[in-house]
C-alpha cells in the first residue's frame, strides 16, 4: 500500500469537514464585520444582512470545494515528477476550481439576495447584468484563494505524512527488533548448538585440527549473531565473510554433502548492507536439502553490481520451496529477511523466489546502490 492509500484509509473526513466549515464560517464573520467597520468608518449605513450573505456565500461553496482540493493536493503531491510538473497540475486545477467556485458563490448571493431582499438600496442588479460584471473579479478572486488552500493543504499533507512515516518507522524498527532476536533465537537453540556440539565431539576423534577450526568457526558465527543486534548495517565483506564461515561450518558437519562458490564483486565490499542477507537463504537451502542423508546440495552465490542497483543470487541444487512458501510464517528466517528488507528500503527492493524446471531454487534480492 503506498503512502497516499495510508493515509486516506486513517483519515478523519468528519473532523475535517467539521474544521473546514468552522474555518468557512469564521472567515465569513470576519470577513462581514471588516465589511461593515468600512462603512461606519466612511459614515455610512451599516448592512449586517447583506454583508454577512456576501462572505457566507463564498465561505459555503469553498466547503465544498475543499475536499476536492484535498483529494487533488494529495493525489498531486505524491504523484512522481518534478515540482514544475506538479505546478502545471495545479495550473491546469486553478483554470476548472476558480471559474467553479465564482459561478456557485455568484448564483447562491444572488439567489438569497434576492429571496430575502438584502440588497443595499440603489444596488439591485438582475442577474443578467449581475453575473458578467462580477465574473471576472471573483475568478481571479478563487485562484488567488486556490493557492492560499493549496498552501494550507500541503502543509497538512506534509504533517500526515510525518505522522505516518514516524508510525510506519516505529513498527518497522519493533519488526526489525524481533527479526534481529529470531535470529538470535535460531543460532542458540538446543538443535543448532546440539548438532553443532555433536559435529565438533566427532571431529576431536578424527582430525583435531579440523575440530579446532569447527569451534573457531562457531565461535565467529556465534560472537556475529550477538554484535551485531544493535547494529542495523554492515560492509558487504563482512556479510559475505559470515556466510563463508557459515558455509565452512557446515561443510565440516556434513563434509561433502555440501559444496559452495561464491562469486564476490570486490568493489562492492564496502558498501552498506542489512546483516544477514545471505545466511538465511543458505541456512534455509541446507535445512531442506540435507533432511534426507542420501541427499547432498551445492550452493552458488553472486554479488554483483546491476545498471540499478545491487544483485544478491542465490542457487541451489536442492528440491526447490513448497508451492505455499508464501503462506507460511516462517521459512529459515526468509520472512525475517523480507521484514529487515522492508525496514530498510520499503518498496525499492525486490525479492524474488523461483523453483528452476531443471531442480533446486533461485533467490534473488536486488536493493538500490
Amino acid at each position: 500500500m503506498n503512502i497516499e492509500k495510508e493515509i486516506l484509509k486513517t483519515f478523519n473526513w468528519k473532523s475535517f469537514i467539521i474544521a473546514v466549515s468552522l474555518i468557512s464560517i469564521s472567515y465569513s464573520v470576519v470577513k462581514t464585520f471588516n465589511y461593515n467597520l468600512i462603512r461606519l468608518i466612511d459614515q455610512k449605513v451599516v448592512y449586517w444582512g447583506h454583508g454577512f450573505v456576501y462572505s457566507f456565500s463564498a465561505g459555503i461553496v469553498w466547503i465544498i470545494l475543499i475536499p476536492v482540493i484535498f483529494l487533488l493536493s494529495l493525489k498531486i503531491f505524491f504523484n512522481k515528477g518534478s515540482w514544475i510538473k506538479k505546478c502545471f497540475k495545479h495550473l491546469l486545477a486553478i483554470i476548472i476550481i476558480a471559474p467553479t467556485h465564482a459561478i456557485l458563490f455568484l448564483s447562491i448571493n444572488y439567489y438569497i439576495q434576492s429571496s430575502f431582499k438584502l440588497w443595499i438600496p440603489g444596488e439591485e442588479k438582475n442577474y443578467a447584468e449581475y453575473f458578467p460584471r462580477a465574473f471576472p473579479n471573483l475568478s481571479a478572486d478563487s485562484a488567488l484563494f486556490y493557492v492560499i488552500i493549496v498552501g494550507l493543504l500541503t502543509g497538512y499533507i506534509i504533517y500526515l505524512k510525518n505522522i505516518r512515516d514516524s508510525q510506519h518507522k516505529a513498527l518497522m524498527e519493533a519488526d526489525l527488533t524481533e527479526s534481529k532476536l529470531k535470529n538470535l533465537q535460531y543460532q542458540l537453540q538446543p538443535h543448532f548448538l546440539f548438532n553443532s556440539l555433536q559435529t565438533i565431539s566427532n571431529l576431536m576423534y578424527l582430525d583435531t585440527k579440523v575440530a579446532d577450526e569447527a569451534i573457531a568457526s562457531l565461535s565467529d558465527i556465534l560472537r556475529f549473531s550477538i554484535n551485531n543486534l544493535n547494529k542495523n548495517l554492515i560492509s558487504l565483506q563482512e556479510e559475505v565473510d559470515i556466510t563463508r564461515k557459515y558455509l565452512d561450518f557446515q561443510k565440516l558437519r556434513f563434509k561433502d554433502k555440501v559444496t559452495y562458490d561464491i562469486i564476490f564483486d570486490g568493489s562492492l565490499q564496502n558498501i552498506s548492507v542489512p546483516s544477514l542477507i545471505l545466511q538465511p537463504i543458505v541456512e534455509n537451502s541446507i535445512k531442506h536439502s540435507l533432511e534426507s542423508e542420501d541427499t547432498s546440495v551445492s550452493i552458488n552465490i553472486k554479488v554483483y553490481k546491476s545498471e540499478s542497483g545491487i544483485i544478491f543470487e542465490i542457487l541451489d541444487t536442492g528440491p526447490g520451496f513448497d508451492s505455499n512458501f508464501h503462506q507460511k510464517k516462517d521459512e529459515g528466517g526468509m520472512k525475517n529477511l523480507e521484514k529487515r528488507l522492508n525496514y530498510f528500503y520499503q518498496n525499492d527492493y525486490k525479492l524474488e523466489v523461483k523453483n528452476l524446471s531443471k531442480g533446486g531454487a533461485v533467490v534473488s534480492i536486488e536493493i538500490p546502490k
